[in-house]
């Protein structure tokens, strides 16, 4: 084995690499994955298990919640005239939605899925993009 390659633990998913890749650059998610894979084994495909090995393997989803149009910018709270800035009990602080009345976690780097403005349209760009190859 040369330096500096990874070793891998054998999976029972590595035969079908192609396919799970191909499947990615589809637009597909882990779950529609797991799904297409079912047939394939005796046993039931696990949703996390097929997740695991794309990540051991360094296969990347595009895909977030169901969206695969990666020309679609998603609303920033921070740069929003709807979200304050508001410290909480333990005196962090934190965004707070007007419209909605509910804290943005500080994990959210864009705005969370029930923003209202993501369901707009941003021009000629629409939110999601349905198609399957």
């Amino acid at each position: 084995m040369e330096r500096g390659q990874k070793r891998f633990k054998k999976s029972k998913f590595d035969p079908y690499i192609a396919e799970i890749t191909k499947y990615i650059i589809a637009g597909m998610t882990v779950r529609e994955i797991a799904e297409l894979l079912q047939p394939y084994f005796d046993e039931v495909v696990d949703e996390s298990a097929v997740y695991a090995f794309m990540r051991s393997r360094g296969i990347q989803s595009r895909v977030t919640m169901g969206g695969t149009n990666l020309e679609y910018d998603a609303p920033r709270c921070s740069k929003c005239e709807q979200c304050w800035t508001v410290h909480n009990t333990t005196d962090r602080e934190v965004l707070l939605c007007l419209p909605a009345k509910r804290l943005i976690n500080r994990s959210c780097k864009t705005s969370p899925m029930w923003c209202i403005k993501r369901g707009k349209n941003l021009g000629s760009r629409k939110k999601m993009d349905s198609r399957r190859i």
